[in-house]
């Protein structure tokens, strides 16, 4: 059991151990590309496969051919294999064909309970480790009261927690349950009864205040 690093792989490498000096050390790391450029390739897998080493993790290195969906099933054969618990898919990285594809993975995933997470950012630039279910929470249906709370959270610069939103803005303890399940959709982190904004959240509440006109 452990974490399971997903990332696809272009013809650069210096992401690559970049990104593993900001995470935590998994216990299993998928490389994923696409034919092509294999000289160049060759070398990023080599330094992968050195790395896992080093990190006493396995490393699989899988080639997706575009437009062949078998190839897919042993990105999921690899994750089984290392018996993860949790996975962060990298979405700066590689082909951006592969996007798409590791998305839908993922969210297989994340529907069986497997915690997910993505890196989001830019290349060479900034990035944040972010919960996978954020992005696609448009999608999944939110309560009268899950959006109310989600709007009461991100329209406050205070430091919120489930005692101060039961003590200051008049919630049972129902609350801890709406965050529970705010939280599963990846829009806030609770972390020792502190509320976390996450971006996805952030993007959320800016479409919900838009629709409504505000």
């Amino acid at each position: 059991m452990g974490l399971c690093l997903v990332m696809p792989v272009g013809v650069t490498g210096e992401t690559v151990s970049e990104l593993l000096r900001r995470v935590e050390p998994p216990s299993c790391i998928v490389s994923v590309t696409i034919p092509g450029f294999e000289g160049e390739k060759e070398k990023i897998r080599d330094a992968n496969e050195s790395l896992a080493r080093m990190l006493g993790a396995k490393h699989f290195w899988v080639v997706v051919r575009p437009w062949i969906a078998r190839d897919v099933v042993r990105i999921l054969e690899c994750v089984e294999e290392a018996e993860a618990d949790r996975l962060l898919v990298v979405t700066m990285t590689g082909s951006r064909y592969l996007y798409l594809v590791l998305l839908e993975v993922a969210l297989f995933y994340w529907r069986t309970g497997v915690e997910v997470s993505v890196i989001h950012g830019v290349e060479g630039g900034d990035y944040r480790i972010e919960p996978l279910a954020g992005y696609v929470a448009p999608c999944l249906r939110l309560t009268r009261e899950q959006e109310k709370l989600l709007l009461l959270i991100y329209s406050t610069d205070k430091v919120l927690s489930g005692s101060r939103l039961m003590k200051e803005y008049g919630y049972s303890k129902v609350v801890y349950k709406l965050l529970s399940e705010l939280e599963q959709k990846g829009l806030l982190r609770v972390r020792r009864n502190r509320i976390e904004k996450t971006f996805p959240g952030y993007i959320l509440y800016e479409i919900i205040k838009h629709a409504r006109g505000e």
